[in-house]
């Protein structure tokens, strides 16, 4: 729960910090861009510059004055007037013919006409700040329409990561291929648990994205997302029905169980996170209409999952506690080359779009079993580890709705499905087994084993993009 509240607390400080960075790109018209414009006041036209930004008398409503190439309206002191010298320039400051610094009505007649040190000239590519201190040039290069074709992308993530399903834990044994059914044992009732109550839905997480424009050829996009670690267990108490971890015999199917008559749990995680690059190439034409990219990347994905299995017998407290644990952890690690295609239907105000890619990954994977004290109090702790590499293909679908509200903003909502296939899991990869003499069970061999399945993990997407 607390790393969900910091997850949404993050985006919400991210949402006001994005609406705070574009009212400052825009000081002349409170946020709005140029041409958008306020309500005309009645205030005498004095200054109207052509970025937008105007001046009326301290007091009166804020006007606008329609007569502007760029036309548009500011309450006093939001716009800092940008100066040029003309002097350091030249005659025509080896730019064309300078432009004059004011429209509308009376400009320059001296009344009502203002001009920087008498110039009655700017120029465009120098920021004043209101002291007359030249600004920080990196507020000028941040600006939207800075830097064409690069984007910041913030999202939330709200998805569902598949849980082990309905598997018992322990083996099958002779006759009883579903142990999980409550059978008759010398000491009663007994069964085996099964994870089909194990839940890892609902689970936040939080990605960002930067796209570079490579020149006229496309856009190269750089991504990594984080999911917050889903948990989740199943308690018993172990005294009706009796629960049990059935296992082999000298690895033969056999009746054994392995009784826990206190207590039973069983506690599962997973986490997922990755990231990677794509280089999104871009086919003419331009503008509004139906458009097809073919994308090419590599990425990297990491599945890491736990189980473990703890267990109190205590011989209905004849004997003092038999603290029993099984712990199985799979590791997951998928990188290779992704290729893929987007298709957008772009309109000025929304974007609809679905983006299906493949991964051809290779899965270098570690597997992990350990246990404790499984056979009684002196049993020997018993650790095995596989670590191997193989091909693990990863499907990668995405679907958005995406609206403009402004020009250089962009919000949207999608939903984003991963399916990976031959994965290893933790439920899947224990060899329940112990060692015997005469049929007396003497030390454990509980030990992993390769064991492959598929896991799906996707949902629901939402966020807001910045454009420069």
């Amino acid at each position: 729960m607390s790393m969900r509240v910091t997850l949404l607390s993050f985006i919400a400080v991210c949402f006001c910090l994005s609406g705070a960075i574009f009212a400052q790109s825009f000081p002349g018209q409170g946020g709005y861009p140029a041409g958008y414009g306020q309500p005309a006041g009645n205030g005498p036209a004095m200054i109207s510059n052509p970025y937008g930004g105007g001046f009326t008398p301290e007091g009166q409503q804020p006007f606008m004055i329609p007569n502007g190439p760029h036309a548009g309206a500011s309450p006093m002191g939001q716009y800092r007037p940008r100066v040029m010298n003309a002097a350091a320039l030249g005659p025509q400051g080896g730019r064309g013919p300078v432009q004059p610094m004011f429209y509308g009505q009376d400009a320059g007649s001296g009344d009502r006409g203002f001009s920087a040190e008498g110039t009655g000239y700017m120029n465009p590519s120098q920021l004043f700040d209101d002291d007359g201190e030249e600004a920080s040039p990196l507020l000028t290069r941040l600006r939207p329409g800075t830097l064409p074709g690069t984007f910041v992308r913030l999202e939330y993530l709200f998805w569902d990561l598949s849980g082990p399903g309905n598997v018992f834990l322990g083996s099958r044994q002779v006759g009883n291929i579903d142990p999980s059914v409550p059978f008759r044992t010398v000491a009663g009732t007994t069964s085996v648990t099964t994870l089909d109550s194990i839940s890892v839905r609902d689970t936040s997480g939080i990605r960002g994205t930067l796209g570079l424009p490579i020149g006229q050829y496309g856009t190269l996009e750089f991504s990594s997302f984080l999911m917050e670690q889903a948990r989740d267990k199943v308690v018993a108490d172990g005294v009706s029905p009796l629960v049990a971890t059935t296992v082999h015999l000298n690895g033969k199917q056999s009746n054994l169980a392995r009784l826990f008559d206190s207590s039973f749990r069983a506690v599962y995680t997973t986490e997922f996170w990755g990231g990677g690059a794509q280089f999104v190439k871009w086919v003419p034409p331009e503008g509004e209409g139906f458009k097809l990219a073919p994308i090419v990347g590599f990425d990297y994905l990491n599945s890491n999952e736990n189980l473990r299995q703890e267990g109190v017998f205590n011989a209905n407290r004849t004997i003092p506690n038999v603290n029993s644990k099984v712990e199985s952890d799979t590791n997951n690690n998928l990188f290779g080359p992704t290729f893929g295609f987007r298709a957008e239907l772009k309109h000025r105000w929304f974007t609809l779009g679905v983006e299906p890619k493949l991964m051809m990954a290779a899965n270098k994977y570690r597997i992990r079993v350990i246990s404790r004290n499984f056979v009684g109090a002196n049993d020997i702790n018993l650790q095995t580890d596989i670590n191997s590499t193989r091909f693990s293909p990863v499907a990668d679908l995405g679907a958005y709705f995406r609206i403009h509200p402004r020009e250089h903003i962009t919000l949207s909502i999608g939903y984003q499905l991963y399916w990976l296939a031959r994965v290893a899991r933790p439920h899947e990869v224990i060899n329940y087994d112990v060692n015997a003499v005469g049929g007396v069970p003497t030390t454990t061999n509980i030990t992993a084993f390769k064991n492959f399945s598929d896991q799906t993990i996707g949902g629901l997407t939402a966020g807001i993009d910045w454009h420069y």
